[in-house]
């Protein structure tokens, strides 16, 4: 939900900026947007790896503790 409602609704936003300001700027938009989502799939895989760590989760072990 919260990469589809970004990307669902870009095309509003760059309407609304193309009346406002005259420009045309889909490539800022839309980077700034994968450059976040990228950076918050970062953040989510440090986190989950940080819990698994601290639950006490050994890598390559056939059973874990």
């Amino acid at each position: 939900m919260l990469e589809f409602v970004p990307w669902h609704l870009s095309p509003f936003i760059l309407d609304a900026d193309e009346m406002s300001t005259k420009q045309r700027r889909e490539g800022i938009f839309a980077s700034v947007m994968t450059f976040f989502r990228k950076l918050s799939v970062a953040l989510d895989t440090f986190l989950v790896g940080a819990v698994l760590d601290a639950g006490g989760v050994v890598q390559k072990a056939t059973t874990q503790p």
